[in-house]
């Protein structure tokens, strides 16, 4: 038996890309999956071939903070004790800050990091009276190393393993579990929708990472982080210079900034 099964998980940013992907994934392995995202006809789209007793859809738009801990309320309070949640929403972004209007700032940092600090709020205190859970966060490479053009995007991400490095330590004694989750290129539609320096989405100026990994396979590594209740994992192809860039870094932080002025990641 799988060790998803009959697990009641919850996957922010479930109608597309790696949060799409996922949450098929935990489908897949036996978890009832509560999909959250602002597009609710893609979510229905996206899971019609899966049953109707196995997953629920709940339209949600993250940005608005100031709802979340009552939506969260009314979405446990309809589906019982919530064993896993796997904060994935998100945005990206591209360009120089001294080009950046401050207002990309603003939206990255809202829908990036408070969003998912907001949520995690709401959905502690359930945790908590359960006495178990577990809290997965997609959040970056760069989120740990950093490069060109990410002065916005690089700043939520790292707060995010600041924020969940933190909260590791004072919840452990609750019996939950926390995982940081840092894709490299991973092949979805992400790219497309980043924001560029006055905050309009890329669309077709975005390169896109053909190379990249798959999400479907993302998706099985993420799974197998939260089941052995890793602390924190890297997803990329070997091939990927994201693993080489996370070990430079560490070990040899004069050299990556060498080379990271040098090369365009």
């Amino acid at each position: 038996m799988s060790y998803f099964e009959g697990k009641k998980v919850i996957v922010t940013g479930a109608s597309s890309g790696i949060g799409e992907a996922t949450a098929k994934e935990f489908l897949s392995q036996g978890a009832k999956v509560l999909l959250v995202a602002r597009n609710e006809h893609k979510m229905r789209d996206s899971f019609k071939d899966f049953s109707d007793e196995s997953y629920a859809i709940y339209p949600f738009d993250l940005s608005k903070l100031e709802d979340i801990e009552s939506f969260v309320d009314e979405l446990v309070k309809k589906e019982g004790p919530i064993d896993i949640l796997f904060n994935n929403a998100g945005i990206g972004s591209q360009s120089y800050f001294e080009d950046t209007d401050l207002n990309v700032f603003h939206e990255l940092m809202n829908l990036d990091y408070f969003s998912v600090v907001h949520f995690t709020k709401a959905m502690l205190k359930h945790m908590i009276k359960e006495g178990h859970g577990h809290i997965a966060t997609n959040t970056s490479v760069a989120g740990l190393i950093t490069s060109r053009g990410r002065t916005a995007y690089s700043s939520a991400k790292f707060a995010l393993h600041g924020f969940f490095d933190s909260l590791r330590l004072e919840i452990d004694k609750h019996n939950i579990a926390v995982t940081l989750i840092a894709p490299g290129k991973v092949v979805t539609n992400f790219g497309d929708n980043k924001l560029d320096a006055q905050g309009k989405p890329y669309g077709d100026k975005n390169i896109g990472t053909p190379y990249g990994l798959s999400s479907k396979k993302a998706a099985k590594i993420i799974l197998s982080a939260i089941k052995h209740k890793k602390r924190q994992i890297v997803i990329s192809k070997w091939s990927d210079v994201a693993w080489l860039g996370v070990f430079i870094n560490k070990f040899f932080p004069s050299l990556y900034f060498f080379l990271a002025k040098r090369i365009n990641a």
